[in-house]
């Protein structure tokens, strides 16, 4: 994908994705293909895939299909690690800080109605 096509995508990825302001790009390989690295919210919080995704394989829709894939599973694990280690060797403000703000929300929201 061309710089063009890239920085013409990036103005529509807020409207594709709930709250996801951009996409981060890295180059690999000899040629300088791009791949999909991260997501960046419109808080500025990055999120980044378990497994990166290539730009040049197929059309536009099918690798963000994929980005949309990848990134449900980056936030189940991330969503799942801030439980098992909620204030794990860390006071309750250290571990809202290392997790992204979305998630520690709802893990306040659903840890206040177990009690």
């Amino acid at each position: 994908m061309r710089y063009f096509a890239r920085a013409h995508l990036q103005e529509h990825i807020i409207k594709m994705y709930d709250n996801i302001a951009s996409l981060k790009f890295a180059k690999t390989g000899t040629r300088g293909d791009l791949i999909v690295t991260a997501l960046v919210s419109a808080e500025r919080e990055e999120m980044n895939l378990l497994s990166s995704v290539r730009t040049s394989d197929g059309r536009v829709e099918d690798w963000m299909n994929v980005v949309l894939l990848e990134m449900r599973k980056a936030n189940r694990k991330i969503t799942k690690a801030a439980l098992f280690y909620y204030c794990d060797n860390m006071t309750r403000l250290e571990w809202m800080m290392k997790y992204q703000a979305r998630t520690t929300m709802f893990h306040v929201v659903t840890l206040r109605r177990r009690r």
